[in-house]
């Protein structure tokens, strides 16, 4: 009896395996364009969405291999080298650091991208940056 509960325990210890992600599946969910629709900001304590009311859009893409450019096709200045997309930790394949002239990296490595159906939810570094994109 002891052996058989023994058996049973050790093929469910094995069985519970975490499922992998297919890294190139969860970037095509989010490839596209996304204009940005509001930010995150603590009003007396608590955290409000702000509408973006300026004149101009902001947009980010993502093209098929992950990578964020802007509105005119070009790297975005001191892009992400990771995504923590949907809680999986992505690398991604191109070389995006892209260096600008006269912009100051600040060493900003890993977009945290929590993304559903067509909402997405972008926090630069730190959580105090967070803004939400609306699929296009």
């Amino acid at each position: 009896m002891k052996k058989l509960s023994l058996f049973i325990l050790i093929i469910i210890i094995f069985s519970c395996k975490k499922d992998s992600i297919d890294p190139e599946a969860a970037i095509q969910k989010i490839v596209g364009k996304w204009r940005h629709e509001s930010y995150l900001e603590i009003v007396n304590g608590k955290k409000v969405w702000k509408k973006d009311n300026s004149a101009s859009r902001i947009y980010l893409i993502f093209k098929t291999d992950g990578s964020p450019i802007s509105i005119l096709g070009t790297p975005l200045c001191c892009g992400p080298t990771f995504y923590n997309l949907n809680g999986n930790f992505i690398t991604l394949k191109s070389g995006n650091s892209f260096s600008c002239p006269n912009v100051k990296c600040s060493g900003c490595l890993i977009w945290t991208i929590i993304q559903s159906e067509n909402e997405l939810i972008l926090s630069y570094c730190d959580r105090n940056s967070v803004s939400k994109y609306i699929r296009e």
